[in-house]
């Protein structure tokens, strides 16, 4: 009996290009490989500017939210500061007498109103009160809110001068503050409110 004889492996072949070896194939497509993709150290370069860019882009737009947070912050303690001042004044423009005496450095001031009822106008509970003998005991209206407390606690001011044929001249000056964490000085609000006005009575 003959041997089988076995047909050679095809190996495909260029015009002046020699066949291709085991050895050859192998190196060839680990070059390729190596050039047509990343290596470890472009990758990691990739991720690593990638995450500086979205922390840079996170940090940009929460500077966006904190300034308009406390930019809204802002205007509700001017709002709640003039809205006292407002008040108190209207009440003091109609009031039929002033019954503190008339003086600088004064912390409360007393008035009769058109209802012929003495109103105290101080300060209770960090904040500016209306306190009314309407009824008995007495009622205590605040003119400023929760959201701003006096500073220093509890100091609102009233100083009243005398001028030509005793005529009366009322300032008022108070400072209101948001926040209260000493340690983070931008989270804290401060702003200082003061009005005078000539009174009739």
């Amino acid at each position: 009996m003959s041997r089988p004889q076995f047909l050679p492996q095809f190996q495909p072949q260029f015009p002046g290009q020699a066949p291709f070896s085991a050895m050859a194939r192998t190196k060839t497509i680990a070059t390729a490989l190596t050039n047509g993709g990343f290596t470890l150290v472009e990758l990691l370069v990739v991720v690593t500017i990638t995450t500086i860019m979205l922390l840079a882009i996170s940090s940009f737009f929460l500077a966006i939210v904190v300034s308009n947070n406390r930019s809204v912050f802002e205007q509700r303690l001017k709002n709640d500061g003039d809205r006292a001042l407002i008040q108190m004044m209207q009440h003091l423009r109609n009031a039929r007498s002033i019954s503190s005496t008339c003086t600088t450095g004064l912390t409360s001031l007393s008035f009769v109103g058109v209802d012929n009822l003495t109103t105290t106008l101080t300060a209770s509970s960090g904040k500016i009160a209306s306190i009314s003998s309407i009824t008995n005991p007495t009622t205590t209206f605040y003119l400023t809110s929760d959201f701003s407390q006096l500073s220093p606690a509890n100091t609102i001011t009233f100083d009243c001068y005398t001028g030509e044929n005793d005529q009366k001249y009322l300032e008022i000056s108070f400072t209101l503050k948001h926040g209260t964490d000493a340690a983070n000085a931008q989270n804290t609000l401060i702003r200082s409110f003061k009005t005078g006005q000539t009174l009739r009575n």
